[in-house]
């Protein structure tokens, strides 16, 4: 079953952030994605994702932003994950005060694969014990074991009442 973690590994996720804006947490992301091979042209791609949370911030309740660029060039779908202990503010005069940032990189041709992406993430963020996993994680093998549980379609057994 393919689950969150396919798209991103233990070298995409910083379980502690350096940054403390969201420009500096978006560019520590983005530089992991590009050590990782995940993104050539790392200027280009840090002014894409900037811009697009310019125009309407994806910060949300819990606590996360899930910024993306979508651009031709990128060699494959990617998310990396940041952790900060301390809520940060973020872009677009969001209220929201962020602890989790999850940053994709996604190529033009796999648009539907990322709206798959962004849905598990929403049930993710329904999950108390998982959200509080993720908000405590202080390791990268940590994080990555709780999107390993979160499956990119929910069961046609998960609605039904019995």
């Amino acid at each position: 079953m393919s689950t969150l973690a396919q798209f991103t590994s233990a070298g995409l996720i910083i379980p502690e952030l350096r940054g403390r804006d969201a420009g500096a947490v978006l560019a520590e992301l983005g530089s992991a994605l590009h050590r990782e091979g995940r993104v050539i042209d790392l200027p280009r791609f840090h002014s894409a994702v900037m811009h697009r949370e310019q125009l309407s911030s994806t910060a949300m309740p819990p606590g996360w932003a899930i910024p993306h660029a979508r651009m031709e060039e990128l060699p494959q779908l990617s998310l990396a994950v940041g952790r900060s202990s301390e809520p940060l503010v973020w872009l677009g005069g969001s209220q929201t005060r962020v602890r989790l940032v999850f940053l994709f990189a996604v190529p033009e041709s796999a648009a539907g694969a990322y709206l798959g992406l962004v849905s598990a993430l929403a049930r993710l963020s329904r999950s108390a014990g998982h959200v509080e996993r993720l908000i405590q994680a202080t390791h990268s093998q940590t994080i990555l074991a709780v999107l390993e549980e979160m499956p990119l379609r929910q069961s046609r057994s998960a609605g039904v009442a019995g």
